[in-house]
This record gives C-alpha cells, structure tokens and sequence, in this order.
C-alpha cells in the first residue's frame, strides 16, 4: 500500500488516532480525534501528549519506543485520561503500535476508544465495593468485641474452675472457645473476601515473582510435609496487581498441602498461550481430590466439603481467589479426580508479545 493510501487511512478512519513522537510532540491526528478531544487539528499539531493529559498522567508515554524497540514488541494497551479543551475529563482504552523507520521503533501511533462510561460505572462499583467494605470491617470490630468477650470468659472458666467440672462441663466450655475463634476466623476472612474486590490497579510484573512470593509464605507447611515444588522458569509478565495474584497462588498452594494424600505432595506450576495476550495457567497437585459434583461448589463463600474436625478452616479461600481472578478479568475452573489429586486453571492477561 503507498503512502497517499496510507495517508487517507488514516485521516479517513473511524477510530481517533494519534501519531507521537518519541519526545511526546503530536506529529499527526485525525478528524476522529479532534471530534473526541475538542481541539482543532491545527493547534493539536503544536501540542506534546502531556498537554492533553491530566498532570498526574504526565509522562505516561516517556519510554515507551525505547521499550518497544528493547522488547521487539508489536503492540501496547493501556488507559489514559485526557482533559477536553472544554476541561471534561475523559477516558480512553488507548492501543499503542510502533512506526518504524529502519526496523526501529521511530514514532508511536495512539488508536483510542472512549470508555469513559465504562469507567463511571466501574468508579460507581468500586466506590459501592469500598462502602461494602468500610461497613464489613465497622461490623467485624462490632462482632469481634462480644466474641472476645465470651472466649475470654469461658477460658478464664475453664482455667479456674476446670476441677470443677466433669467431663461434659469441660467439653461445653471447649466448644464454647473453639466457636469464638472460628467465629472470629470467619469474620477475618469475610473482611479479606470484601477486600479482593478492590479495583484492579494498572500495573505489570513477572509471574514467576509472585508464583515466589507465594511459594515463601508457604514455606513451613512445605517443609513439614517434605512438599516439592514443580515451576517452569519461562513465565510471561503480566498486567495486574502483584499482591493479588501472589494470594491466588498462596490460596492454592495452602490447599494443596492442607488436602494432602499420604505421599509427599507435589504440587506443579504450568502456564501457556491461550489466545492473544492471554495466557492459561494451571496448578496441579497429588492430594485427596474431590468429586466433580462439587466443582462449582467449592468456589461459594464458606461452602465445605470436609468437616472442620477433618481439615480446619472456614472454606472461603477459593471464594478469594475466584473473586481475584475476576477482576483482573479471567476466569477460573478445575479439574479433580478422587484419591488422585486436582488441577485449578486460571487465565491472565500478559503484556503484548510480538
């Protein structure tokens, strides 16, 4: 295709586009994008990206050309905000491609998408999500205070008076303390339930850092059980928050050691393309397993398939990690096969590969 059909592809083109340089200055635009930023394309040719951008975005492009070039990367997405020249605020799903000159990444090209809609709708859901969880963690320290209160006499009970009582008098105190702490157990995690459906933050970072952080705090039950460890060393990078994903990946591994077969467990790390930027990720172990009767089950908050005499535990752990993988937008299902052990796979999204 030569250049005046390039050309009128882009001026003609339904999409806002945005050609800028590696400085930031806007080389190119079209009408599309003068329509969406109300700015005439005259003086949005003598602009830099940054003037466009809310000041606390400023600078959301420095770099990127050097990482395109360094990486060999075909494309970027990520979300921007731009200030209208009639000062509204507005957010665009922003696609970033390069324009080479001599294999080298010379300029970027911007393709955007207005989702600030979108974006109303998600502040709307988080700031739901925040007073959901202001009111569960009010609520928690409202709940926990009795329940102190209670295990705190029924222990000093039982330290005192335990001569007293016969062997049912100590078996009813006992309860009463182990209902207290489960109690308070379940309160705990409803709170940490409430808080996996925080907004997302933007952000990338390798898989194999949180797959390690989550490996540590495990280390105990791992070294107690003689567990071993499979990890693959090519992981991708993915978009996302770290934290979140490492307790994804704790949640799992604790499962996998907590329902343990008599061998030793083995528990192994697999990750693969699936479609574009997405890739599948799997953990499988050689527990207890389950029926798969219960597949959708097990995902429901403090729903058991095991007595708490059995394995302890309120049952809300994978509720947590369903709920995380969610809002970074994938999707979570598992295998099992009694007395041979469990598969959980996940998908991600990665960061643009060529």
């Amino acid at each position: 295709m030569t250049g005046p059909y390039l050309k009128a592809a882009f001026e003609d083109s339904c999409v806002p586009q945005i050609v800028v340089s590696k400085n930031g200055e806007i080389l190119g635009v079209n009408d599309q994008a003068c329509r969406l930023l109300g700015v005439e394309k005259a003086e949005l040719l003598s602009m830099r990206h940054d003037d466009l951008s809310l000041e606390e975005d400023f600078g959301s492009l420095d770099g990127l050309t050097d990482l395109f070039n360094e990486n060999d990367l075909q494309n970027w997405q990520t979300e921007q905000r731009y200030v209208r020249s009639d000062s509204v605020v507005i957010w665009a799903s922003v696609g970033v491609s390069a324009i080479k000159n001599n294999g080298k990444a010379a300029a970027l090209l911007l393709q955007l998408q207005d989702i600030t809609s979108q974006k109303i709708t998600e502040e709307d859901l988080q700031q739901n999500n925040e007073d959901l969880e202001q009111f569960i963690r009010t609520a928690s320290h409202d709940l926990r205070e009795p329940l102190t209160t209670v295990a705190g006499y029924a222990s000093l009970l039982m330290r005192r008076y335990s001569s007293a009582l016969d062997a049912n008098g100590i078996h009813f105190l006992s309860e009463v303390i182990n209902s207290a702490k489960r109690m308070e157990q379940k309160i705990d995690d409803l709170l940490m339930f409430s808080r996996a459906g925080r907004a997302v933050p933007v952000g990338v970072f390798p898989l194999g850092v949180a797959i390690e952080e989550a490996r540590r705090a495990v280390n105990v039950s791992a070294e107690e059980s003689k567990a071993v460890f499979h990890i693959p060393e090519d992981l991708p990078v993915i978009q996302g928050d770290r934290s979140m994903i490492a307790q994804v990946f704790q949640n799992l591994f604790s499962n996998s050691l907590k329902y343990r077969s008599d061998a030793p467990p083995e528990i192994t790390v697999q990750a693969r393309p699936s479609t574009e930027n997405i890739w599948q990720i799997s953990v499988t172990d050689n527990g207890i397993g389950f029926d798969m009767a219960h597949k959708d089950r097990i995902f429901v908050v403090f729903q058991r398939l095991h007595t708490i005499e059995q394995y302890p535990g309120t049952g809300i752990g994978l509720a947590i990690t369903k709920r995380i993988i969610e809002r970074h937008r994938g999707k979570i299902w598992t295998e099992s096969v009694p007395g041979k052990g469990s598969t959980f796979y996940f998908t991600l999204s990665t960061v643009p590969q060529p």
